[in-house]
């Protein structure tokens, strides 16, 4: 199980082969690629999200549940949240319990994630039905010093979550891609 303060910084990238173009140039190791399937789990009313708390299980690299919590505001260049997260062998099976246990509102969010090692930071390139993303985490003057080796405007961060910015452009609660969507990152 892992426990720590996560601190990572999220940028919506633009042009995705021009950034792996750099990555390689760079030296950054390429450590795999996986489609990912969360399920977020919460109360009718939101009671976890409310106080600033997120229940999730994923399937992709390996399947886990995770508890995030916020643990200071997004003002500074970096998200920091406490985040405890293991290993899990039934997804279907986590999600069933969690919504026994009264979290009976879920979300499901695809995408499809390459991730990266550079320096002292690791690098996830998220692709979603709405866009590619770019997720830095490490130490605070780490991330900035990449976001300088890789030109990328730490100013233009995005301090919401991938559900808040699939909200502004959906009326669907899920965020799947459709059959019809061409992957850029694959």
């Amino acid at each position: 199980m892992k426990n720590y303060i996560e601190k990572e910084i999220k940028l919506k990238v633009e042009n995705p082969n021009e950034l792996i173009d750099k990555l390689r140039r760079k030296g950054a190791a390429y450590l795999g690629g996986a489609i990912e399937r969360t399920t977020r789990l919460d109360t009718e009313n939101l009671d976890f999200e409310k106080k600033g708390k997120f229940i999730r299980v994923r399937s992709g690299f390996s399947n886990t549940m995770t508890l995030k919590e916020k643990i200071d505001n997004d003002d500074k260049l970096v998200r920091r949240r406490k985040e405890t997260e293991f290993e899990i062998g039934n997804i279907e099976k986590a999600v069933y319990l969690l919504q026994i246990l009264g979290l009976n509102y879920s979300r499901i969010m695809e995408k499809y994630r390459q991730s990266w090692k550079y320096k002292n930071v690791k690098i996830e390139l998220d692709e979603l039905p709405f866009g590619v993303f770019i997720e830095i985490e490490g130490e605070e003057k780490d991330i900035q010093s990449t976001c300088d080796d890789l030109e990328l405007d730490s100013t233009q961060k995005i301090l919401v979550t991938y559900w808040h910015l699939h909200e502004e452009k959906s009326d669907s609660k899920d965020i799947l891609f459709d059959k019809n969507h061409e992957m850029k990152l694959i």
